[in-house]
């Protein structure tokens, strides 16, 4: 379980290089060592060419699931709302 703080009220838009050129991405939440985001393509390669504006950098990705599967569909869906229980709880103790 996540106990670092999450930030997710808004997003960050970025660009990443694939092959053909640049693709868009939408960072959804992140915490204070990386972000989350979802992509179009597969990307196969473990460091990330990304660039926001005239900002360019390269990530590292740490960890990656294909959501095509109905299986790690549920698990994320499981992991989210187990993540948003945990928050309330500790926000608002019985």
């Amino acid at each position: 379980m996540r106990n670092d703080q999450r930030n997710n009220h808004i997003s960050i838009k970025l660009r990443y290089l694939l092959a053909d050129g640049w693709e868009s991405l939408e960072a959804l939440d992140w915490n204070s060592v990386g972000f989350n985001f979802y992509a179009d393509h597969d990307i196969r390669d473990d460091v990330l060419h990304l660039k926001r504006g005239l900002i360019r950098l390269d990530g590292s990705i740490v960890w990656r699931a294909r959501a095509n599967d109905s299986e790690v569909l549920l698990g994320i869906l499981i992991n989210e709302l187990l993540y948003e229980a945990s928050q309330a709880a500790s926000i608002n103790p019985i």
